[in-house]
Formats: C-alpha cells, structure tokens, sequence
C-alpha cells in the first residue's frame, strides 16, 4: 500500500479522531521523535487522505516500508541512507 493509494471507503470520523490522537499522544511523538503504525491500520481506521491532510496539517513527514508507516514528529528534513 503506498501513501498515495486511493481511500476505499469512508471511516467513521469518531474512531479517525480518537486514533490520531492516541497515535500523538505517545511520549516519542510529543518528544519530536518517531512513531511507527501500520498502513493497515492507516486505510481501515483514519483513511489515507485524512491521515495526510493531518501530516501536513502539523508540519510531520513520513515514510511507508513493507506495511508500516513511520512518522517523524517534528518539521526537520528526513535524509534517507542506502541505495535508492
């Protein structure tokens, strides 16, 4: 599933809310650390969309890798290591 896959169905906006908010409740994420979910999790609960609208919507960057999603919890630039 790539972070770009079209939303398939509406999630409830109740559960959405909830969910975002425990996933930046954590103490990594008000650290301006990283925290890791699943892209499952992603689609099912909160919708592709609404969870980038909220990336963008708090300056955070994210990468997506074999079904999970890490998230940067801070506006500093992400380098990326290896072969591309």
């Amino acid at each position: 599933m790539s972070l770009t896959s079209p939303l398939r169905y509406t999630p409830d906006k109740q559960a959405a809310d909830r969910w975002l908010s425990d996933l930046y409740a954590s103490r990594a994420a008000r650290a301006g650390q990283q925290v890791t979910c699943s892209s499952h999790d992603i689609e099912a609960i909160v919708g592709w969309q609404v969870f980038l609208a909220d990336l963008s919507r708090r300056g955070f960057s994210a990468i997506e890798n074999a079904g999970l999603v890490t998230v940067f919890c801070n506006d500093l630039p992400v380098q990326r290591f290896g072969p591309a």
